[in-house]
């Protein structure tokens, strides 16, 4: 299941939740992998959504697309 907060996601921090994922050029499977994140890291949403996807800033200042369903609202 989607996590509540990032059904209805805006700018904020998330958690990777699981091992780890893969961040994406853009919003879909089919986009190239920009680099990797591991579990329990911390990511910054830029705010822009596309479906399940969330635009995100990575710890080293790049932007990626990740899934939703890898996040979870940081506490």
């Amino acid at each position: 299941t989607t996590p509540a907060a990032v059904s209805g996601a805006g700018a904020g921090a998330y958690t990777v939740i699981g091992a780890g994922a893969n961040v994406r050029s853009g919003p879909g499977m089919g986009y190239d992998v920009v680099t990797e994140v591991s579990g329990g890291e911390t990511l910054t949403s830029t705010g822009e959504v596309r479906g399940r996807w969330v635009k995100v800033t990575v710890p080293g200042g790049s932007e990626g697309w990740i899934s939703s369903k890898l996040l979870r609202e940081a506490r």
